[in-house]
């Protein structure tokens, strides 16, 4: 398999850690990515991707993480949904609440919008 010259060189030992700093411009891996040969993911500023080798089956068999928690799944038939919908039987019985009372600035509005009105005949209200 020939790689594309702009494209840097992947040891099959330890890489350069200057390879991992170089930014490629889209249009230099243009030709990898059409030929199958690679991918192009979008990676924010700020983040560093964390490449792994398909070859290595688990980054942390040393450190005894290998082992990942088994997903359980469940066959639809299996799954209970419920039959009916409570109603809220609290609200039905209390009594219905007295509006609330104006604040202070609707009180105040009240009172000055008259005088407002008067004097600004071309305003509209808002």
């Amino acid at each position: 398999m020939q790689m594309n010259s702009t494209l840097p060189q992947m040891s099959s030992g330890i890489s350069d850690p200057e390879w991992k700093l170089k930014k490629y411009l889209t249009k230099d891996a243009l030709k990898s990515i059409e030929d199958g040969r690679g991918a192009a993911y979008f990676v924010p500023e700020g983040y560093t991707p964390l490449l792994v080798p398909m070859s290595q089956t688990c980054l942390f068999d040393s450190y005894g993480l290998a082992q990942t928690p088994q997903l359980s799944s469940y066959k639809l038939e299996n799954c209970r949904v419920p039959g009916y919908i409570m109603k809220n039987i609290r609200k039905q019985n209390m009594p219905p609440r007295a509006p609330r009372p104006p604040n202070a600035f609707i009180l105040y509005r009240k009172e000055k919008q008259s005088l407002l009105s008067e004097t600004n005949p071309g305003m509209t209200e808002c």
